[in-house]
């Protein structure tokens, strides 16, 4: 185990997705100043907080602490082992911004990550829970180039006429448009576990003893993807737990499509506020 640039990993994985100090401070129940010590290699987080640490920053222990013990590289070259690990992590990214190099400069002053915290609490209040972003530049793609990916396929690509101060501002916004229209290639387990365990913080009687002991992660995400996709809201998961749940106890072999089928009618009857709201305009 080689802990000499454990500050250093938190630092790169840190901004690699897109948060501030006080950010994932705020994401893991620590003060800033805890980060900011820990990115100096003053100090070292608790073992009970360095799971936390590792699911906000998506990256395993194993990278953080060095002890990965396989040779990959054939010399052992750590530094080439991380960016090879670092690169197959970002094709597990749910959700990432590429940009051109014309969109590099703005980034700070354009204050991106609070544009981007601005969009994930806008989607929370339609049920809908925005994984990390990660923002990267790609000297591939052309200057005034973004695309917004999911799992590295593109999901949206803009060539825009002019980069300014007010560009990531149209990025964020689109971001929210794109996650709401492809929700369903977005979510994955982690997410849908994420959207449960605060469930259970609420209402613990919808939970305990059902998710996933009853209703796997896997089962709920299959679900969930084909009613969103069929224009339900994430907004309805608990009811659709609930109809899932029952129709296991009747039929514990129904599958993701019978359990889809009747989410969907048992949902049809009402319209959600957000979709009253879209009729209206």
């Amino acid at each position: 185990m080689n802990l000499s640039n454990f500050g250093e990993k938190i630092l790169r994985c840190r901004q690699n997705a897109g948060l501030t100090q006080e950010e994932l401070a705020l994401r893991i129940g620590v003060t800033p100043q805890a980060i900011s010590r820990w990115e100096r290699n003053q100090s070292m987080p608790d073992i009970l907080i360095l799971s936390d640490l590792c699911r906000v920053l998506n990256v395993s222990a194993d990278l953080l602490l060095d002890t990965i013990h396989g040779n990959i590289t054939g010399e052992y070259d750590v530094k080439t082992q991380e960016e090879i690990f670092e690169n197959l992590n970002r094709c597990c990214e749910p959700l990432e911004i590429i940009a051109g190099i014309a969109f590099v400069p703005f980034w700070e002053n354009s204050k991106g990550t609070a544009l981007l915290a601005e969009q994930r609490m806008l989607l929370s209040k339609e049920g809908f829970l925005l994984p990390l972003v990660r923002v990267c530049d790609d000297e591939r793609l052309l200057a005034n180039e973004f695309m917004i990916t999911a799992f590295r396929h593109v999901l949206y690509q803009e060539n825009m006429e002019t980069v300014d101060e007010t560009s990531w501002a149209h990025i964020a916004e689109t971001l929210g448009n794109v996650t709401r229209s492809h929700y369903s290639r977005i979510l994955n387990r982690d997410i849908v576990k994420l959207l449960c365990d605060n469930l259970k913080q609420r209402y613990p009687a919808l939970i305990e003893n059902t998710v996933p002991e009853n209703i796997s992660y896997g089962l709920l995400t299959d679900v969930l993807k084909c009613l969103v996709k069929e224009g339900n809201s994430p907004a309805c998961l608990p009811q659709i737990i609930e109809i899932i749940d029952g129709r296991l106890r009747e039929n514990p072999d129904a599958g993701t499509e019978e359990l889809a089928g009747l989410a969907a009618r048992e949902l049809s009857g009402t319209d959600t506020l957000e979709q009253l709201f879209i009729r209206r305009t």
